[in-house]
């Protein structure tokens, strides 16, 4: 199973899914992240004691997994254009959570997501109080309305489940 996850901050989703879902199948998992935080971990930054990339690090290497999981560095946006189309089962969306963040990573990953595959957009009610444009549900909704044909909604709570059509 080839799984790929758009924003992995400290790894607690990529163990997880090297646990439960790569380590079990055999395949790969493709993490990217700038390590850097985004708009809404800006006042948790300075008590980590490390930087997200070393703790990531370590969290993967716990797991016995290392060689099943691929670190890209760098944004979405330049990470996921060059990667190769319908080559994941399975995309994990979890980056920054600003509505324009979350349509630009849906929309670069669904190409990538095989026929059947599923594409998991997490945090779905998190809101910006200041800035509610920027509400991360109004991006995760308008993806699945504007892709209706192409995807169903398996699940929607917390998160949002939607297969791609065979």
């Amino acid at each position: 199973i080839y799984c790929l996850e758009v924003g992995s901050w400290q790894g607690a989703s990529a163990t997880w899914l090297l646990d439960k879902v790569v380590s079990a199948r055999g395949g790969l998992l493709s993490c990217i992240d700038t390590f850097a935080g985004s708009s809404e971990h800006e006042a948790l930054l300075g008590s980590l004691g490390s930087s997200l990339e070393a703790i990531f690090d370590s969290n993967i290497a716990k797991t016995g997994y290392r060689a099943m999981c691929r670190k890209l560095v760098g944004s979405s946006q330049e990470r996921l254009r060059p990667l190769p189309p319908e080559a994941f089962d399975f995309i994990y969306i979890d980056g920054a959570h600003e509505a324009k963040f979350v349509i630009q990573d849906a929309v670069l990953a669904l190409p990538l997501l095989k026929p059947g595959g599923y594409i998991l957009f997490d945090d779905v009610p998190f809101r910006f109080a200041h800035n509610p444009r920027q509400d991360t549900a109004r991006a995760v909704e308008f993806f699945a309305e504007v892709f209706h044909d192409e995807l169903t909604c398996i699940h929607k709570e917390y998160q949002m489940l939607l297969q791609k059509a065979l």
